[in-house]
Parts: C-alpha cells; structure tokens; sequence
C-alpha cells in the first residue's frame, strides 16, 4: 500500500501517474498527478491476472493528462478507483476523463473537463465485451 499527498509528473508515451496493479492499493489526498504523452493516463487501476485488482483511492486530488488516448482515471480487468473530491482534467483525442473496462469500478464526485475529438468525459465499457466496466457518479 502507498499512502501519498505528493505531486506526481510524468512524461512520454505510456507513462502513467499511479499504477495499482493486482492486490495493490493506493491512498492519494491532495497533491497534483499530470502526465503529458500518448497513452499516459493520470489514474490506472488493474488486474494482470485473475485474482483481485488494484484499487486507487483519492480525496481532494487534481489529475491532469495530456496526449491522444491519455485517460484522467482508468480501471480495468477487475480494477478499482474510487475519486473523492477534487478534478479530473484531460486534453487531447480520444482522452477520455473517466473509463471503467472489464469487471472494474470507478466512482466519483469529481470535476471532469476533456477536450479533444472523441474525449468523452465518462465512458463505462471498451472493446464491446460483454463484461463491462461499471461508474457511479454523485
């Protein structure tokens, strides 16, 4: 477990702010997470196998990306975000702010701000499978 209230930046292709990966969790409050590049996204939340994800918690964070594909939060294959208080801000094609996949949840209270062709601010579900991601709004 990590427990943080730093700033986190990142830059390049694939380079993400927070990374929960399998039985892992991470507690941010306050701090500012950015990343800039392609596929950099702010928040990742996952599973790389079949056991329990890794969970990521907020309260009061400001998460900013920019690059084409770089989500503000992204839970996958089972993963867990949960956002409290705080912003969300994305910009650049197809950067989503918000994106549960794949048996994960993601919830929120936060302020989303996207801009870029097809950045949608919250999209619950990827590829067309038929376990899809689930959000909660408040």
């Amino acid at each position: 477990m990590i427990n943080s209230s730093a700033d986190v930046n990142t830059s390049g292709k694939n380079g993400f702010g927070a990374f929960a990966e399998s039985f892992s969790e991470i507690n941010q409050t306050g701090g500012k997470i950015s990343t800039q590049g392609a596929s950099g996204h702010g928040l990742v939340a996952n599973n790389d196998r079949n056991l329990q994800g890794g969970k990521i918690v907020t309260h009061d964070t400001e998460i900013v990306t920019s690059g084409a594909w770089a989500y503000g939060a992204f839970a996958d294959n089972g993963g867990n975000i949960e956002l409290n208080g705080g912003s969300v801000d994305t910009s650049g094609d197809r950067s989503f702010g918000l994106l549960a996949a794949k048996n994960s949840t993601l919830t929120s209270n936060s302020k989303v701000t996207t801009s870029g062709a097809k950045a949608h601010g919250v999209q619950a579900g990827a590829n067309g499978g038929s376990a899809n991601g689930m959000i909660t709004l408040s």
